[in-house]
């Protein structure tokens, strides 16, 4: 990880479910290849509410963002950025692993 930061808050909603948000900031310089400065975000919020008979509803959003800057002879001078975000929502009795994100 090499000194990146990161946050994480958790809050009930007035719907007796919770809302997680994990949040991790990671700047670089010079550190990798040809890479002259970059950074990489990443924000995780999870809603996990009640359903009928003792099942929960989960709710995931991800969001991750890179950014990156190389000025070198040899692989040129380019400016990179660009994100992704996913969500996956599943009702069950137990919490299961979202490995399809």
């Amino acid at each position: 990880y090499e000194g990146g930061i990161s946050s994480v808050y958790i809050w009930e909603d007035e719907d007796e479910s919770f809302i997680a948000c994990f949040l991790i900031k990671k700047d670089g310089q010079g550190k990798r290849g040809y890479m002259q400065i970059g950074s990489w975000d990443a924000i995780h919020v999870i809603q996990v509410g009640p359903e009928e008979e003792g099942a929960a509803h989960y709710c995931l959003n991800s969001t991750v963002m890179l950014s990156l800057t190389t000025d070198n002879k040899q692989s040129g001078t380019f400016n990179l950025s660009g994100s992704i975000r996913r969500q996956v929502t599943h009702s069950s009795l137990f919490i299961s692993a979202e490995g399809a994100m």
